[in-house]
């Protein structure tokens, strides 16, 4: 799950919602929510047959075909339900929003 500050919420709780749910919480006195994504690469065909690699338990590898995704702009996979994926779509509207805090790699080993 991601987690969002009021104003981040609200700049992109419209290209988000129909992709995921969010809960909303708070955490010492600050209203906070808490993304979701519902939407799974596997659903939609979307992971390259074979990219999978893994480094014992850990995922170290995987592709998707951007254009199964392209109206998609957070996902998941079934093979780590505690990554979340995004699309350049989402990244455009997190820089134009001038939003930070997110971290955005594609190296899964990279934290």
């Amino acid at each position: 799950m991601a987690k969002l500050h009021e104003s981040a919420y609200q700049a992109v709780e419209g290209v988000l919602d129909p992709f995921g749910e969010f809960l909303p919480c708070t955490h010492q006195g600050a209203k906070l929510y808490l993304l979701n994504p519902l939407t799974i690469a596997e659903d939609l065909s979307a992971v390259a047959p074979g990219s999978v690699s893994k480094n014992g338990n850990l995922l170290s590898g995987i592709e998707f075909y951007k254009d199964k995704l392209k109206d998609v702009p957070v996902f998941r996979s079934k093979e780590s339900y505690i990554t979340i994926y995004c699309t350049d779509a989402f990244k455009d509207v997190v820089e134009t929003e001038k939003l930070d805090g997110l971290l955005f790699s594609t190296d899964l080993t990279h934290y």
